[in-house]
């Protein structure tokens, strides 16, 4: 029984961590280091989907989103591309660096990173 109890307990603590990930995008609440696939599978494939570069010295700082609605500042890093996927039915469009999330912004239509703040 003790030797179940060791097996079972770490089993159980992995899928408990996994699942919370999952509920949170599940619930709209967005937290950057989110995996792009937890995405896809609670919401399904984005509407749209954009690529762009980033065209910082080592490290700048972008956002996302307008004058008129701003989104969010990251980090930006020089010779990256970032992925930006538009989830029209939920009017957010996520910015992933490689397999993670690292801004998004609300608003009707897509957004693209805007120019580098100094």
């Amino acid at each position: 029984m003790k030797r179940l109890l060791l097996f079972a307990l770490p089993i159980w603590l992995i899928c408990g961590c996994v699942s919370q990930e999952r509920v949170n995008v599940r619930n709209g609440l967005l937290i950057t280091r989110e995996r792009r696939s937890d995405f896809i599978k609670e919401w399904g494939l984005p509407t749209r989907t954009y690529s762009q570069s980033g065209h910082a010295e080592g490290f700048g700082v972008a956002w996302v989103g307008d004058k008129q609605k701003p989104g969010g500042n990251f980090a930006l890093r020089s010779n990256r591309s970032y992925d930006l996927w538009y989830y029209a039915e939920r009017k957010v469009t996520l910015v992933f660096d490689r397999e993670i999330l690292v801004a998004w912004a609300w608003g009707d239509e897509p957004q693209l990173l805007g120019p580098e703040s100094k």
